[in-house]
């Protein structure tokens, strides 16, 4: 009977269907996974797990004047005014600008809404290292991003520490990609980069890769502009 199921299951017209339904369900229960996974006080269990936010402490120095890009709520900025001399946060959104705003500001931090590629921080600079963590995948024009946020943010010399999902966290999402089916981890990313391609990015935007590592299907890299 075992048999005779999986050579029903393996008939090549059903086992393709099987294949792309079954892919489908797979990301579908990962996205519904990770939204009930968030406690009713709105913490989700992967920042305790993941630490991404220990790695770029660990990349900063006291003296360091952060821009951190894409800041969101604030919870790294937070994390981050605790170890450098000052923060200054960059939301584009309202929403999340406001959210940001709305809790206690530590006396090294600020928080500002607006395009960091064209913004004038000539009040709030200059900065020694700017933070992109979970930002690059959501923007287009990636190599164009960088480029800019690199004229307008930083000095020759100074660094970029930045945080990006890898599509090479396991087979399944290079498999479902070639497949057609849903393979990002968010439906708002753009890209889900190799190693390969972030450095590639990275480089022709004028930066300078000196240091990596993956984590969680996370790629980390600092950079030196």
């Amino acid at each position: 009977m075992k048999q005779l199921v999986w050579k029903l299951i393996e008939f090549r017209p059903w086992r393709s269907l099987l294949i792309n339904l079954l892919a489908a369900v797979h990301s579908y229960s990962y996205l519904l996974l990770t939204r009930l996974a968030i406690t009713p006080d709105g913490q989700h269990p992967k920042h305790k797990i993941i630490r991404y936010q220990d790695w770029f402490l660990g990349k900063l120095l006291p003296e360091d004047r952060v821009l951190d890009v894409g800041s969101h709520e604030g919870t790294l900025v937070r994390a981050m005014a605790g170890v450098v001399a000052t923060v200054t946060g960059i939301e584009i959104s309202e929403t999340y600008f406001r959210r940001s705003t709305s809790q206690v500001i530590p006396k090294n931090v600020h928080f500002l809404q607006g395009d960091a590629t064209v913004f004038d921080f000539s009040a709030h600079g200059p900065f020694t290292v700017v933070t992109l963590s979970n930002v690059l995948e959501h923007i287009r024009d990636r190599i164009d991003f960088l480029s800019k946020l690199r004229r307008n943010a930083l000095a020759p010399g100074n660094r970029l520490l930045i945080r990006v999902p890898t599509i090479e966290r396991d087979w399944l999402p290079v498999y479902k990609k070639s497949i057609g089916v849903e393979w990002r981890l968010d439906k708002t990313h753009f890209v889900e980069h190799t190693v390969a391609e972030l450095e590639a990015e990275l480089i022709a935007a004028g930066f300078k890769p000196i240091d990596r590592t993956l984590r969680f299907g996370e790629i980390f890299v600092e950079c030196v502009a």
